[in-house]
């Protein structure tokens, strides 16, 4: 009777504690463009999204405020604009003017755009973190030349060439904290420098060095792509949990995810029927993990382990 009894009221009190239902993620989707276009690249940053589409006859900038809603037409002009880039402060991009590339930035708060370059270079696929934007130029005479990395500060709007040798320097990506890049010799051996930001140093990237920015993960949480056999669809990842979710399951493929903070961003469909389209990724707790439900649990809880030490303390007696 007293090893039922035992038995009985620990069980209890595992499924008292057990009881309360896990943290549940839930995904809000919405499509923030819906038109006969091309809408395509999408980055995110806080709470805007950039893309590039293809209007009257070439590539123009977009952006979408997510606080208000709206969409606005960053470019109008008759020359493509492409690779949008955010840091959520500004926007930039390369506009495929004149003779080559220039780079071009957007101040959000204020509206207004300026070019940062100009020039007979190709300057090419900025990048930018922090009010920092970093690029390859190439110089064009007789043949294309190799390229060199330089950066630009926005608000000092001082530009340095961080590179100037005969070997082609490219493929720059910016963070707070430094600028990386990789260096092709003569002979197509690969090298990866970093500068560290704000002054320097540069130096050549130690054995093992791990690049750990990229739009596609923010914190724990990692954005890619699966092709369930169909299509491609949009899949998160929590690193820590191992665990994944799958963002879309439709007929169309959606690719070219980003990420921030909790929103996911991504173009669905190709061609002239493809859209931008956004993702809210929220934990939601039940009200039983709430403080009230915790609260009523610990309490239901202690009562029974009260009546527990009541019961053993009577069989004691009994037994003697």
């Amino acid at each position: 009777m007293r090893k039922i009894l035992l038995i009985s009221l620990i069980s209890f009190v595992a499924i008292m504690g057990l009881n309360a239902a896990p943290a549940q993620a839930e995904i809000t989707v919405i499509q923030v463009t819906s038109n006969s276009s091309e809408d395509s690249m999408p980055q995110i940053k806080g709470s805007h999204v950039v893309w590039q589409r293809y209007w009257n006859g070439d590539w123009e900038i977009f952006l979408y405020d997510m606080t208000t809603g709206l969409i606005q037409q960053i470019t109008n002009n008759n020359h493509d604009d492409i690779s949008p880039q955010t840091d959520g402060k500004y926007v930039v991009w390369m506009a495929c003017s004149g003779s080559g590339g220039e780079i071009c930035i957007h101040n959000i708060a204020t509206g207004e755009s300026r070019q940062i370059t100009n020039n007979t270079n190709i300057d090419s696929l900025p990048r930018i973190a922090d009010g920092r934007v970093v690029w390859t130029s190439n110089a064009v005479a007789d043949s294309i030349g190799p390229g060199e990395i330089v950066l630009h500060d926005i608000e000092t709007k001082v530009t340095e060439q961080l590179t100037s040798n005969a070997v082609d320097d490219s493929s720059p990506r910016i963070s707070s904290d430094a600028v990386i890049w990789a260096r092709m010799d003569q002979d197509d051996n690969g090298t990866m420098f970093v500068h560290y930001l704000p002054c320097g140093p540069t130096v050549q990237a130690p054995e093992g060095f791990v690049w750990e920015e990229s739009p596609q993960t923010d914190g724990d949480l990692t954005v890619s792509m699966i092709n369930d056999g169909n299509d491609w669809e949009i899949i998160l990842s929590h690193n820590a949990q191992k665990e994944m979710e799958q963002i879309t399951d439709n007929f169309t493929n959606d690719r070219y995810p980003r990420i921030s903070g909790d929103n996911i961003v991504w173009m669905s469909g190709q061609g002239g029927d493809s859209e931008i389209y956004l993702a809210s990724h929220s934990t939601v707790v039940p009200p039983d993990l709430e403080d009230d439900g915790n609260n009523l649990a610990r309490l239901i809880r202690d009562r029974i382990l009260q009546i527990f030490s009541g019961v053993t303390r009577g069989l004691g007696k009994m037994a003697s």
